[in-house]
């Protein structure tokens, strides 16, 4: 498939058409790990990894660094139930 690097807002990139989703096994809103080897760009899907020492030891050696976060970005986006510190009802059966 032939594409074409278009502008995308402020940003670069390509539009996959249905078919090259469906071939690869990517669906919209999907996550993927995209990386650069020898000048070719990979993108794979990012599976939950079984072993939890292997996805420590590969979330770690990314370069990726988490976004940082802002005083005031999830304000109204958050809802504490008015319940949330009532105690919880032991149903424990004794006996």
């Amino acid at each position: 498939m032939l594409a074409v690097i278009e502008k995308l807002g402020n940003n670069q990139g390509i539009c996959f058409s249905p078919e090259i989703l469906s071939q690869a096994h990517i669906s919209v809103g999907d996550e993927v790990f995209v990386t650069v080897q020898e000048g070719q760009v990979i993108i794979k899907l990012a599976n939950p990894v079984h072993n939890s020492y292997q996805n420590l030891v590969a979330h770690n050696s990314s370069n990726e660094h988490p976004k940082k976060r802002t005083v005031g970005e999830y304000v109204g986006k958050i809802h504490i139930s008015d319940d949330f510190d009532t105690p919880f009802i032991d149903c424990t059966i004794k006996g």
